[in-house]
């Protein structure tokens, strides 16, 4: 996804996996508190879901701390073509994003 530098729609992210709830438009505060509200009626059962992932998937420092350095990196070497590109992204997405307020 990062490097094709196409525009996803928030449906196209919710079917992808990257998004967990799509609400309607100005409705994203309440709909974060009522996901804190469920999480907070089963603590036991979202805390055993969180080490499971943490097992299944283990990360430790060193490696965030590699990666993080691999990314920072790459940011810092961007050449102006990128940095083009990059721009006309957050073009689209604040057009996408004005269209989508109208």
């Amino acid at each position: 996804m990062i490097l094709s530098g196409e525009v996803y729609s928030s449906e196209e992210m919710y079917r992808l996996g990257v998004v967990d709830v799509l609400v309607p438009k100005g409705q994203g505060e309440s709909a974060v508190q009522d996901l804190i509200r469920q999480h907070q009626r089963a603590p036991h059962s979202h805390l055993a879901m969180n080490a499971v992932r943490k097992i299944g998937q283990p990360v430790s420092y060193e490696e965030l701390m590699g990666i993080t350095e691999v990314w920072v990196d790459t940011a810092l070497a961007l050449g102006d073509k990128s940095l083009r590109t990059m721009e006309r992204i957050v073009r689209a997405q604040t057009r996408r994003a004005s269209s989508e307020a109208a």
